[in-house]
């Protein structure tokens, strides 16, 4: 029998916070490279935080075009997609420079990146660069609306969203083959604002429509009949089990989607165009408001207990799998009542991620920790309650 224990703050509390500059600008896409947030404005090209939003600087030398509608990080290159084509960073956006040798249609709408591939995604359909953008082709087989604007990668998968006001031809295509081929998943009225795909779920947004989710790559369907049904759903950002939905406003599920949570208390009226976690916090970008955020740990903190097999004593055990990508669990045993935190630090003993801080009761736990936004290498996981403390090792590899 698992419990889920929330932790949902009270409206009074200290919650959303707008971050410092930016304050009127729109905000359109974000990308997060470890610890660092890149932020893509309307109008005023791609600026950079490397402490949490506490401050940001405009990266910008050599854009031609300042309108960004996308930001993808693969290995040490950054790409941005504006209203005139890709751009690539190899220094962290100090400099830009135009990769668009074969991109036919410049106005770009989204990048993704699945193993060394890059896609991306236009009014003329989907283009492949499998050099870092110094070459694209059009890939573009079995797709009947050509009109692309949104990306979801799997492990061995790459999902496009088509359709557009005025065509009303919405659709959501698979391709196992790097775009070779494509084949319509999409059923009833599956709509492509956005897509997300974490663990074996693929959510689609479906505009005003609430949200749709399959659990077998597209093959079926199921309408997520809640909270979202009547809400405008444009972007969704993952961290393991915490799935976020925004438009309108922002939602939070910690069950597959089954369920959702408002977790806008403190936001301003408005539209929320993207969202994207950055360490331990969820990162809000809106139109006209700039850039807000919030700790994932002041929204809930989720666990899973165990209550038939009550723990004798104090033990943290290796986290499995090990070697892992991106996902693993850690599960420690407590066997009284005590205030305890799980962390993550790198290799030279920074501190990375907090999974858990708050006071617990007598049982065993796991804990999933996600690690889709950090390097490879040796990280290693510490558990402190009550007087105990033990650390041991895990290796990400990518």
């Amino acid at each position: 029998m698992i419990f889920l224990m929330f932790n949902c703050s009270n409206p009074l509390d200290a919650q959303w916070q707008q971050t410092n500059g930016l304050y009127s600008e729109t905000i359109q896409c974000f990308a997060v490279n470890g610890q660092n947030i890149f932020a893509g404005t309307f109008a005023n090209g791609v600026y950079l935080s490397i402490d949490n939003g506490a401050s940001w600087t405009a990266v910008n030398s050599g854009l031609t075009n300042t309108n960004i509608l996308a930001l993808v990080v693969n290995g040490a290159n950054i790409f941005a997609g504006s209203a005139q084509g890709v751009f690539r960073s190899t220094n962290n956006g100090t400099s830009w420079t135009a990769v668009n040798t074969g991109l036919t249609n410049i106005y770009v709408n989204a990048l993704a990146v699945l193993n060394t591939n890059l896609f991306a995604s236009t009014g003329q359909g989907v283009f492949l660069s499998t050099n870092n953008g110094s070459n694209w082709i059009a890939v573009n087989a079995g797709l009947t609306n050509n009109y692309t604007q949104t990306f979801a990668v799997s492990e061995t998968s790459i999902f496009v969203g088509t359709g557009n006001a005025v065509m009303d031809k919405k659709s959501v295509f698979r391709s196992t083959n790097n775009g070779t081929n494509w084949i319509n998943v999409s059923t009833g009225e599956v709509d492509c604002n956005a897509l997300a795909f974490a663990d074996t779920n693929l959510l689609a947004s479906a505009g005003y429509g609430g949200v749709y989710r399959s659990t077998n790559n597209g093959s079926n369907w199921t309408k997520l009949d809640n909270i979202l049904t009547n809400s405008f759903i444009k972007t969704f950002a993952v961290s393991g089990f915490k799935y976020f939905a925004g438009g309108a406003n922002v939602y939070l599920s910690i069950n597959g989607g089954e369920n959702w949570t408002d977790v806008s208390a403190g936001l301003p009226a408005g539209v929320v165009n993207v969202l994207a976690v950055c360490g331990d916090n969820l990162f809000a970008g809106y139109r006209f408001y700039g850039v807000w955020k919030r700790p994932l740990s002041e929204m809930v903190t989720v666990v899973e207990k165990l209550p038939h097999d009550l723990a004798i004593q104090f033990n943290l055990k290796q986290n499995y799998p090990n070697p892992f990508n991106p996902l693993t669990t850690i599960t420690f045993s407590l066997p009284s009542k005590c205030f305890s935190s799980l962390s993550i630090y790198d290799v030279v003993g920074r501190k990375v991620t907090t999974l858990i801080s708050e006071e617990m009761s007598a049982g065993n736990y796991s804990f999933q920790w996600n690690a889709t936004n950090y390097s490879a290498g040796l990280y290693y996981y510490r558990l402190q309650a009550g007087h105990f403390t033990d650390t041991k090792k895990l290796l990400l590899v990518k």
